[in-house]
């Protein structure tokens, strides 16, 4: 049976702090980068009106859904080239030079400038032009409007739908595109998963926090494992001749056989050549110079010069304190011993 322990994300978040907050900081330096080097936009905003002719071939709830329909569609048309060119054709203060002049990188740059939303059940069509400059991007709306208006027979195809302007354009005080606080949020959230993921898909749990380093192994990949070291001495014996061994036995008995080698037959003799051995180097030593007596001299000498600075010195407080009594063993102080008690 296998025991499981459940694993504690949080603790494993705190413990490698370190590690999560390397990747926080790097998405959110990544994030705000690409978010200050996007070019900023103002925003104005027009809202058109889709009306259904009255009929009396169709009842109310087609007619909605027709405008919603038609709303619809023209949305689309909207984000054409060919809407870009009557757009550009309409109004020469537009800057032309804003929209590239390759096709592809013309459509691009149109489809990021103009943005058209149509609000579920209602026959509105919203359109919003972004530009580097405010007034730039009110004249492009305003004159979308415009174009949707007066030229309504061409993208509707049909003569029953009439179209009203309801709001006029409008450009923002301030730079709508990146939304700078909306970006932020998002790179946090973003930050944190990415860091909370990283710590946990790598967490070691055979890892110790208080280890930092792991175990060093020694490299034995240079030393040899066939030679040891009895074959060693066995090569150095061979290369010396094969000196043999001698043991302290062997020596004795040599001894005992052949004394006129002047080796000495039992452990008795050792001691006694050794002792000898001493006894010569004690006469040696008696041949050094005796110096104790000079030294005790000395010592003599010092102890009379003391003695004499002691006698100086009490006769020197003799004179300054005259003769005084001297006290003997009677005089002194007998404590006197406790009343009884009554």
């Amino acid at each position: 049976m296998t025991h499981s322990r459940e694993v504690d994300y949080i603790k494993i978040a705190k413990r490698d702090w370190r590690k999560a907050s390397v990747v926080f900081l790097g998405v959110l330096i990544i994030g705000l980068v690409l978010t200050f080097i996007q070019p900023f936009l103002y925003g104005s905003s027009v809202s058109i009106l889709v009306l259904q002719k009255s009929s009396f071939s169709i009842d109310a709830y087609s007619a909605s859904k027709s405008e919603e329909r038609m709303a619809g569609k023209l949305a689309q048309v909207v984000y054409s080239s060919s809407f870009l060119d009557k757009v550009l054709t309409a109004n020469l203060n537009i800057d032309r030079d804003y929209f590239p002049r390759d096709e592809l990188k013309r459509r691009e740059k149109w489809q990021d400038t103009i943005e058209s939303n149509v609000p579920s059940g209602l026959g509105k069509l919203e359109i919003t032009a972004y530009h580097i400059d405010p007034k730039q991007a009110l004249i492009i709306s305003q004159t979308v409007g415009d174009v949707l208006i007066l030229q309504k027979a061409e993208f509707v195809g049909i003569n029953d739908v009439d179209l009203k302007i309801l709001d006029e354009a409008l450009v923002s005080k301030y730079p709508e595109k990146p939304n700078v606080l909306m970006n932020i949020v998002i790179i946090i959230a973003v930050g944190i998963v990415l860091a909370f993921a990283v710590v946990v898909l790598t967490y070691n749990p055979e890892r110790r926090p208080w280890l930092k380093r792991g175990p060093r192994l020694i490299n034995y990949a240079n030393v040899p494992t066939d030679d040891s070291v009895e074959e060693e001495m066995a090569e150095e014996k061979e290369e010396f001749g094969g000196i043999p061994e001698v043991e302290l036995e062997d020596l004795e008995e040599d001894a005992t056989n052949n004394p006129a080698n002047g080796v000495p037959s039992t452990r008795d003799e050792l001691a006694t050549n050794s002792t000898n051995h001493l006894g010569d180097e004690g006469q040696e030593e008696e041949l050094l110079p005796d110096i104790s007596e000079e030294i005790k001299e000395e010592q003599r000498e010092e102890q009379g010069k003391e003695q004499e600075e002691q006698e100086k010195k009490e006769e020197v407080k003799a004179k300054e304190y005259g003769d005084l009594p001297e006290f003997g063993n009677e005089d002194k102080i007998v404590r006197m011993p406790k009343e009884e008690e009554k």
